[in-house]
């Protein structure tokens, strides 16, 4: 008999059954072996929003439930855009795929420890720092630049890349953003 993820209604539903890993860890397990790893020793990750298991020292699988598919295409598409491109390491994606409706990524661990474990031992002047390496780390990124106008909720993006690799400079971009303002209260 296959083991197979529930649906839920509502967030509520989901937080309670994510509680007790019993519920879902055998399944995650089923899934990291249809790719043929090692499953001999998991480290559930009790904290977060979607289901998190450690497979060994090298990978984790996150599983997102369909009512945040959201997050799983968000990051899907962060570490895909991100990869190569930060003075940091960043997980890579080894595997991804779709169980029961649930999409589901397979990506390598990074060394450390958690933050949310080391935060409240750090003096303000340390967070202070963090802080600052994270905002440079994001700055250094160029993501694109996301617009939600309106109650359209249309997304308007600049593509990835220095503003000499794009054939849209920032100053046209930020014209063509305020014409389509312009166009839609018009409306």
């Amino acid at each position: 008999m296959s083991m197979t993820l529930p649906h839920f209604a509502d967030a509520e539903g989901f937080r309670a059954w994510r509680s007790a890993s019993s519920r879902w860890l055998p399944i995650a397990l089923d899934i990291a072996r249809g790719h043929g790893l090692d499953v001999g020793s998991p480290q559930v990750f009790a904290t977060g929003t979607n289901l998190v298991v450690g497979l060994d020292d090298r990978l984790i699988l996150k599983i997102f439930p369909p009512l945040l598919r959201a997050q799983f295409v968000s990051e899907r598409g962060s570490l895909t855009q991100l990869a190569g491109r930060l003075h940091l390491p960043i997980p890579e994606i080894v595997a991804e795929g779709i169980r029961d409706g649930w999409p589901y990524l397979i990506i390598t661990r990074l060394a450390g420890t958690l933050g949310s474990e080391v935060w409240p031992q750090l003096a303000e002047a340390q967070k202070e720092r963090v802080l600052r390496q994270i905002g440079e780390t994001i700055a250094s990124a160029r993501i694109s630049y996301a617009y939600f106008i309106g109650k359209s909720s249309s997304l308007y993006a600049m593509p990835c890349g220095s503003a000499s690799d794009r054939q849209l400079g920032r100053q046209q971009f930020h014209g063509m953003i305020s014409v389509t303002c312009c166009s839609f209260n018009r409306r």
